[in-house]
């Protein structure tokens, strides 16, 4: 850095990352040198951290050679917009993960996996960077089974109820007896208040277990679910 600097502001570079440092300053006219003031230490890191992890990836459809995958961004960017996604997959009998587009910027939270084969079975996690580097993995994604479907799967058990209360119900329910040749991937639960003619889907994103809560309900309405299975 300059000895001398005319400004109230001075950029230092050429720091050490992660060193802890101190700085003085004082004033200086025509007389001389006034008293010198000294700063707290300061650390030479970035003001932001990076990102938290994304969701865990969700397998929207599986083919011979290829699944297409979808996540939730990170619930925080850690201060830095997140710049890219870094996908990885492994086989279910592996412990090495795969990168999938190490050389390529992804900033969409989709993306259909190719090149994989058939009768291989799959799991992916997501990683998202920033300028301050790279989140940890996200939980790993349900199996995907790499094959040809034949059909749509069979209706899953009609749901049961395993709780209630005045404003929500919990219910549960038993996968299809045959998936139709491709792994079943979610659920959608629908629910149709009694006497009406709408259906509504009880949740956001396509439902990984075969149990849900569907909370926000009027007190004393009787409703009716459907669940159809996901491919």
């Amino acid at each position: 850095m300059e000895a001398e600097c005319k400004a109230l502001t001075c950029e230092i570079k050429r720091l050490f990352k992660n060193n802890e440092y101190i700085f003085r300053v004082r004033g200086v006219n025509k007389y001389g040198s006034g008293v010198v003031v000294q700063s707290t230490p300061i650390f030479a890191r970035n003001s932001f951290t990076v990102p938290s992890p994304p969701g865990a990836p969700e397998i929207l459809a599986v083919g011979k050679d290829f699944a297409t995958i979808e996540w939730l961004k990170p619930e925080s960017d850690g201060g830095s917009e997140v710049t890219n996604y870094l996908i990885e997959f492994r086989e279910r009998k592996s412990v090495r993960w795969i990168k999938v587009n190490r050389d390529s910027v992804l900033k969409d939270t989709s993306f259909k996996v190719t090149g994989l084969h058939e009768g291989n079975i799959y799991q992916f996690r997501i990683t998202a960077m920033n300028a301050a580097g790279d989140s940890e993995p996200s939980e790993v994604s349900m199996y995907a089974v790499c094959r040809v479907p034949t059909g749509t799967p069979d209706p899953p058990s009609i749901p049961r109820v395993t709780d209630t209360h005045k404003d929500n119900i919990s219910l549960a329910w038993t996968r299809p007896v045959e998936d139709g040749g491709a792994d079943v991937i979610g659920y959608v639960l629908e629910m149709q208040e009694a006497g009406a003619e709408e259906w509504t889907k009880a949740h956001e994103k396509n439902l990984r277990v075969t149990e849900h809560t569907v909370t926000g309900l009027s007190a004393g309405k009787n409703t009716v679910s459907e669940l159809q299975r996901s491919m």
